[in-house]
């Protein structure tokens, strides 16, 4: 008995003794990767030829050689184009791979996309590109984000990638003293709590602790780094030993993820694997001697092994702009450069939005088999486009980032992404709206240069879920045209004379042609078709007798008074420069003052309520001698454009009927501002538009500043495209350090009064002193910043910037879904098409013609955004359908009902929800919950009570050093690839300077309820079917038009911009028990909120998500 305890006791305490030592060993996960840029200093298809081809085909071959290797692929674009090259025996090898886990795809999108210029809707398009080749290619999708290369972090991207059903991420790029301090309290891994996008928004996030590439010394594509043998193996060994125990230090648990590769690596894939094979096989030698263990690991093998530890993590609030890698070097820069390519990413994704949607219509509409429109042939087109445009989304492209060829090669792509989109639109609708039974003597073309004088039709086509009032102008060669619409009704318009680029800065010189212009309220989703009538000249009638409205010009160079003889309803006045004499456009909403001496908008008043708000809107430009792409480097505090100081402004103005305008040319900048005259009741009549036309000198960063006289103090919103998040300006700090991102606008407030600005494409925006709010809008440099591009962005491009001023009331409860809209109404204007025909067609000729079309059969909830409408694939008749909901919750209290089945005209069948990329298939979607995502979470990470805020972080961070870590780069903080480094030295260049239940999407055989709720803010992806019916074409009737419930009738500034109606059309019995539901849901929550432990994580308020 006695030697039987003994041996219990001893085996007791050995296995005690042996459970101790491996306690104490950490493990180093080894990631070999390769981060290929689609484009940045080659284009794509040279990046593909000189290197990722060879890199993927040396690590395959590679890892058929040894089965310890791993591999992880995040860019599918470049992957798509290797693998459809390869052999179907070598196919099936692959397959092998990824099947076993050895080759792991993370991220997945069609490219790594930048988080600061893209709209978030165009970052779902880019994913959902990638991850569909991978689901069709492997039936696999990535379960990790992996975003190791963008230059900061927006807080969007957890919540997005949340939706996609990825179970954690990695990223980079933060500031480097706020990497120095996460670092020093071991909060180097973290629950990321994401913008609000309803339901649960945490991604647990991983920062590399010392960039993408290996350990310096340990890169053997580097020729510094040693070849492993018997020699020197123990130095090394003890060498990467350190760096790594250095590393851990970092992080809560025993584990440590160690990027293996860099830019454009591997091609020498089996030297980078022979001499870590040696090292690994060295290390795990001696476990004990190094108290370490290093394996080749996937994300899945890092992430599984930490949530095994059930270690607990703090909560992360905020977003991670800006970035900086030392003190005077904050990449706040490329938010503007080249802002071309941000305008042109918008644009694009507008045309491709209207290919999508009419093409979807079309193929459930129109015969499969037609002789106008061939569907698998249009498909591959439109697959073409959306991945040209996904490519586009590339964090060194939309960023203005590359070199000139790449923008070149870009820009190539973008320009026949453009011309796809529209000829697949143009082909789509053609046949659903001809009456003739498909066969008719027309077609739709592009924009014509103007009208001359005949009959022209012009379809106008609204692709939102939403009814907008929109003013539509047109060039028309005589000043004698009229609108009708498809019934002959008459619709009011006017004209006005206008002039060219060359003509507008000659006060005397004769108008060029002139400008129709008319206002309607366009149905949502569908086309509105107009005939216009151009006459020739005749004599002229009196002013009240036509739709015609003068244009007075204002100039100081005009000699005399006077109407122009060689051109009536012109009027030239000498301008006596008199700065109380302001020019003034009123709509009877707003009333907008205009300097005589700079044409610029002075105030704003609210008619109703004479509430005015101070503008003064300027011109203002940042000297520097050491920005460059990425890097903001002013050498003092923005000052007055030398050109503009003394400059005589040449001011025209239009009091039309249905529009005011004042067209201001001083010096090489022009300025439209106009108000629209439209019902007292539309969101168009409360806002003002400025489209400004600007250039920028050598060495100049180029502002648009409004100095208002709200008392906004130190804070300011920037916007990610969906939230204005709160900011605070740091006069402690320099100007680059307090510039943030602006997807979508910019705006400030005190207690009573807000001035929204919303922009037309991404610029960077600041608030440096109170009720000033600052946009960059161009900048053109003659040096680059050392960060790898070795070469200056020399822009002289004309840059087009449009804004959308709101003023309102500050206090308004409904604003944010609203402004939402307007975004989005900005990023998708109407698309203008125009039939033709070979016969001069009469306007009855052509009514008997053509027939406009639509998509629904009834309109969604005011506050539900049809976010995409687009075919999955060719051979299927699913549709993807994402529904978003603009409102908070503060705005609409319940989620909000909408139908699926009776929301289109066409027939829709099976309805399945999807992940937000469409792969993943919810198999309880039947069910209505508001807050799905919750449940698609695999890893379970424990999370503590603590949560951080990133802008405490970057207040902690001043005189924290940085924390250590041995790279490529001597300069503690900067990382530069060897590819960039190489070019760089070779052109002198540089300077100092669950889901739980998850599977992958399948046929299904359970149908949807007749309804899903879409909770406040929450994005729901469906795949439905589209079933082939062409009695689903629209008769031709009458379109009744009512008023927008954007505003109250009164229309007065405390009111809200536009008011929501939750539920139009639905019984009071509905309403009660939507309510109902709404309190069981309550109840569900918090009785769910009372079994969860004190150590979950809850909702914070909304003032906790704004960064203060």
């Amino acid at each position: 008995m006695m030697i039987f305890t003994y041996i219990v006791v001893n085996l007791l305490l050995g296995n005690l003794a042996t459970n101790a030592l491996e306690d104490d060993i950490a493990t180093v996960h080894i990631l070999p990767h390769s981060h290929c840029d689609p484009g940045w200093l080659e284009t794509y298809e040279t990046y593909f030829r000189q290197d990722v081809s060879t890199i993927l085909s040396d690590v395959f071959d590679q890892l058929k050689r040894n089965d310890a290797r791993k591999f992880v692929w995040s860019e599918t674009s470049f992957f798509s184009t290797w693998y459809d090259q390869l052999a179907i025996k070598d196919k099936k090898e692959f397959v092998k791979l990824v099947k076993s886990g050895r080759l792991e795809f993370i991220g997945g999108g069609w490219v790594q996309n930048d988080e600061a210029c893209p709209h978030y809707s165009n970052m779902i398009d880019q994913t959902t590109v990638g991850h569909q080749y991978l689901q069709q290619a492997f039936g696999v999708t990535p379960k990790y984000g992996w975003q190791i290369d963008p230059f900061g972090h927006s807080d969007m991207t957890p919540s997005i990638f949340r939706l996609f059903g990825y179970d954690a991420m990695v990223i980079n790029r933060i500031n480097f003293q706020s990497k120095a301090v996460l670092k020093t309290e071991h909060n180097m891994e973290f629950i990321w709590k994401g913008a609000n996008l309803g339901g649960n928004r945490d991604m647990f996030t991983h920062v590399l602790h010392t960039h993408y590439s290996a350990p310096k010394g340990f890169d053997w594509e580097n020729w510094e780094s040693e070849e492993v043998n018997d020699n020197n193996i123990e130095r090394l060994a003890k060498d990467l030993v350190e760096e790594m125990a250095r590393r851990l230090t970092a992080y809560r648990t025993k584990h440590l993820l160690v990027p293996f590769g860099d830019d454009f690596k591997f091609k020498n894939a089996r030297r980078q694997f022979e001499n870590m094979d040696k090292l690994i096989e060295y290390i795990n030698r001696n476990v004990q001697q190094f108290k370490m263990r290093i394996q080749y690991s996937t994300l899945k093998d890092y992430f599984s092994a930490v949530e095994a530890t059930n270690t607990k993590f703090p909560t992360v609030v905020g977003d991670f702009f800006p970035y900086a890698d030392n003190s005077d070097s904050f990449w706040t820069g490329y938010y503007t450069t080249r802002p071309f390519l941000k305008y042109t990413s918008r644009t694009v994704s507008a045309s491709l939005r209207a290919a999508e949607i009419s093409f979807a219509v079309a193929r459930s509409r129109l015969p499969p088999e037609n002789r106008f429109i061939n569907f698998m042939s249009e498909f591959d087109k439109l697959l073409d486009a959306r991945r040209n445009n996904a490519l586009f989304l590339h964090h060194d492209a939309i960023t203005g980032t590359a070199r000139q060829h790449v923008v070149n090669d870009y820009l190539e792509r973008m320009t026949s992404s453009r011309k796809s989109a529209e000829d697949i639109t143009k082909k789509a609708l053609a046949p659903m709206m001809s009456i003739n039974d498909l066969d008719f003597p027309w077609e739709l073309q592009s924009n014509p240069d103007s009208f001359g004088v005949g009959v022209y039709p012009l379809s106008v086509l609204n692709t939102l879920g939403w009814s907008r009032t929109e003013t539509i102008c047109r060039k028309s060669a005589t000043a004698y045209a009229s609108v009708s619409d498809l019934f002959g009704n008459p619709i009011e318009s006017q004209i006005h004379a206008m002039w060219s680029e060359e003509a507008v800065k000659d006060p005397e010189a004769m108008p060029s042609h002139y400008t129709l212009c008319f206002v309607y309220q366009l149905p949502p989703m569908s086309t509105s078709t107009f005939i216009i009538e151009v006459r020739s000249s005749k004599p002229l009638k009196p002013v009240q007798e036509t739709n015609m409205v003068p244009v007075t010009v204002f100039s100081s160079e005009v000699q005399t008074n006077r109407e122009r003889q060689d051109c009536h309803f012109v009027h030239l006045e000498k301008d006596n420069q008199d700065e109380h004499a302001d020019f003034i456009l009123n709509n009877g909403v707003i009333l907008v003052r205009i300097s005589p001496l700079t044409g610029l908008i002075q105030s704003i008043q609210d008619v109703a309520s004479k509430i005015i708000l101070k503008v003064d809107q300027e011109f203002a430009q940042y000297t520097t001698s050491s920005s460059g792409a990425y890097l903001f480097r002013p050498e003092n505090e923005a000052q007055a454009i030398p050109e503009l100081k003394n400059a005589k402004p040449i001011i025209r103005i239009v009091h039309g009927l249905k529009s005011e305008v004042a067209y201001t040319s001083i010096g090489s900048m022009t300025i439209e501002v106009e108000i629209s005259k439209s019902p007292i009741s539309s969101v168009s009549s409360r806002r003002v538009e400025i489209r400004t036309g600007v250039v920028v000198d050598e060495n100049r960063e180029l502002v648009i500043r409004f100095n208002t006289d709200i008392a906004s103090g130190q804070k300011f919103y920037s916007n990610n495209g969906a939230d204005f998040i709160r900011r605070r300006y740091d006069p402690t700090r320099s100007i680059p350090s307090n510039y943030y991102p602006s997807v979508s606008g910019g705006r400030i407030e005190d207690s009573g009064r807000r001035l929204s600005i919303l922009t037309g494409h991404t610029s960077g925006v600041t608030s440096q002193n109170s009720g000033v709010l600052e946009f960059m809008v161009h900048r053109s440099l003659n040096q680059d910043d050392g960060r790898g591009l070795a070469q200056p962005i020399n822009d002289r491009s004309r840059a087009q910037i449009t804004m959308r001023l709101f003023f309102e009331s500050s206090q308004s409860a409904r604003a944010e879904a609203s402004h939402r809209k307007q975004m989005i109404t900005i990023d998708h204007p109407s698309i203008l098409l125009y039939p033709v025909s070979a016969d001069r067609l009469t306007s009855e000729q052509w009514r008997a013609r053509i027939q406009d079309i639509k998509v629904l059969s009834n309109n969604p909830p005011n506050n539900i955004n049809i976010l995409s409408m687009m075919v999955r694939d060719s051979t299927t008749d699913e549709v993807v359908l994402r529904l978003e909901n603009l409102a908070e919750s503060n705005e609409v209290a319940i989620p909000t009902k909408v139908s699926l089945q009776n929301l289109f005209l066409d027939e829709v069948g099976k309805v399945r929800e999807t992940s937000l990329s469409t792969v993943y298939e919810y198999p309880t979607l039947s069910s209505p919950s508001a807050s799905y995502p919750e449940d698609m979470i695999q890893l379970n990470f424990d999370v503590s009570a603590e949560v951080i805020q990133t802008s405490s972080i970057a207040q902690q961070a001043s005189g924290v050093e940085a924390g250590g870590g041995k790279q490529n780069s001597e300069e503690e903080g900067v990382f530069i690839s060897d590819v960039a480094l190489k070019v760089m030295d070779e052109e002198s260049h540089v300077n100092n300077g669950n889901p739980r239940n998850r599977r992958l999407l399948s046929s299904s055989d359970e149908d949807m309820k007749p309804f899903v709720l879409v909770g406040p803010r929450q994005i729901r992806s469906f795949a439905a079917n589209f079933r082939y019916n062409p009695n689903y074409l629209a008769e031709k009737d009458s379109q009744e038009v009512v008023d927008d419930p954007h505003t109250t009738g009164e229309g007065r500034l405390v009111q809200s911009p536009e008011e929501i109606d939750l539920f139009p059309g639905f019984s009071i019995v509905i309403c009660i028990e939507l309510v109902s539901l709404g309190l069981m849901l309550l109840l569900a929550a918090l009785l769910r909120a009372d079994s969860v432990s004190s150590g979950s994580w809850e909702a914070l308020n909304k003032d906790a998500r704004h960064l203060v």
